[in-house]
């Protein structure tokens, strides 16, 4: 029972917009509201830090806003500026092949967005990109968040890490640079496998041919 308890934070989100599927204003409101509730009469955790708990949040949901509300401005100005066309221009000229073109768009140029943005940025500029290039939607959603993985761990100037880290007590700048060196490494080597992995669900699920000889080549 506790155990269902611990991981409301999870199932409540997962039933309520992957099963249920509603909206997202509601279903979160109505995961938050389970938390909360759960949180006060099963955990015994106070009112005051419930309330520091909401405050908390909201703050750290502003930052994210502000972020994503530069990574879409600078989104839409790209495509209303017909910028997202020169862009193509300049990866069809590196080359034509689809199987470089997503380690170049979707792996490079996608980590490049998460390091600046994050928060899911990466798979909606490159998404667009990747179609615009001649690549069919599905493949390009699919590629597009397999390839921002490995990057995600430094998203947004490394909020990740820093926020995840903030409140344990004693954490402090060279606290933060040893995790980060340790992710560091780990991130190393499961990207040196992204590429390949990219390739792969290319070729064999939305390849033409559908050839493992195309694969080899890479």
């Amino acid at each position: 029972m506790i155990l269902f308890v611990a991981l409301s934070a999870i199932l409540a989100p997962f039933i309520f917009l992957v099963l249920l599927r509603m909206p997202a204003k509601k279903g979160m409101l109505y995961s938050a509201l389970i938390v909360i509730g759960l949180a006060y009469f099963v955990w015994g955790v106070g009112e005051r830090v419930i309330a520091a708990s909401i405050l908390e949040g909201a703050h750290k949901t502003l930052t994210i806003l502000f972020i994503l509300f530069g990574a879409i401005v600078l989104l839409n100005t790209l495509r209303n500026t017909g910028a997202v066309d020169r862009i193509n221009q300049g990866f069809r000229s590196i080359s034509k092949d689809m199987r470089v073109q997503i380690v170049i768009v979707a792996f490079l140029f996608g980590a490049l967005i998460e390091g600046a943005a994050g928060f899911g940025t990466p798979a909606a500029v490159t998404g667009p990109l990747m179609v615009a290039l001649g690549f069919s939607p599905l493949a390009a959603a699919s590629i597009a968040l397999i390839a921002d993985s490995s990057a995600v761990s430094y998203g947004a100037v490394g909020t990740p890490i820093q926020v995840g880290l903030s409140n344990i007590p004693g954490a402090d700048l060279s606290f933060y640079k040893e995790i980060g060196v340790q992710v560091a490494f780990f991130d190393l080597f499961a990207g040196s496998f992204i590429p390949l992995i990219l390739v792969v669900i290319l070729t064999v699920f939305f390849g033409k041919k559908r050839n493992l000889r195309d694969i080899k080549q890479m």
